[in-house]
């Protein structure tokens, strides 16, 4: 009787990891069908392209999964994803939805655009370091499906960090220098900064 408990256990195991497998391969492939890779990604050097990654979006999230790693892969994959749609949406903006370079105050819209871009940047990419930090820590045998050390994914190496510190600097820096300046002052000034201070322009 323990024999056939220990066989069951073991053909358990080994399904778990054929469903795991396959769901990792076939979310794979459809990335492979859009000229992109789970393995190479990676922000401000290797996105999928802005126009591609909807359709990606969608065919992943059709993927049929049951078990919690397939579960959580997927969401992993798709918040890699999401993570790049909002960077290449906040660099699209250009110089204006940026406020290291100058701005004016006018460019409200921008700005603030560019900072909900950036904080979905940083909040969608640690969705995804978290779910494939978990992963690895929570299946152990899945590590080498999933890459761990030189063969992880190069998305661990995209500045979402940064993505976050810019969001933060854009509205502190806009905040301090144009709602100060709607006390004094209805003109719209061109303002000139830098990372430390902001200086007016007449």
């Amino acid at each position: 009787m323990k024999k056939i408990f220990l066989l069951l256990a073991l053909l358990l195991i080994i399904g778990c990891q054929n469903d795991f497998k396959g769901a990792f391969d076939e979310i794979e492939d459809i990335s492979k069908d859009h000229g992109t890779s789970f393995f190479t990604e990676q922000l401000n050097k290797s996105e999928v392209p802005l126009d591609k990654i909807m359709p990606l979006i969608e065919e992943i999230e059709a993927v049929k999964v049951s078990d919690n790693a397939s579960i959580s892969f997927k969401e992993a994959r798709l918040s890699m994803l999401r993570s790049q749609l909002y960077w290449q949406l906040a660099m699209d903006l250009g110089d204006v939805g940026r406020t290291e370079d100058g701005f004016a105050c006018k460019e409200k819209p921008y700005i603030k655009k560019a900072e909900d871009y950036f904080n979905k940047t940083h909040f969608y990419g640690l969705v995804a370091y978290n779910g494939l930090d978990s992963l690895l820590v929570d299946y152990p045998e899945y590590r080498d499906v999933i890459g761990l050390g030189a063969n992880k994914t190069q998305f661990y190496y995209s500045p979402i960090f940064w993505a976050k510190q810019r969001a933060d600097f854009n509205r502190r820096l806009y905040d301090e220098v144009c709602n100060r300046r709607m006390n004094v002052s209805k003109n719209d000034n061109k303002i000139a900064v830098n990372d430390s201070f902001a200086i007016k322009v007449e």
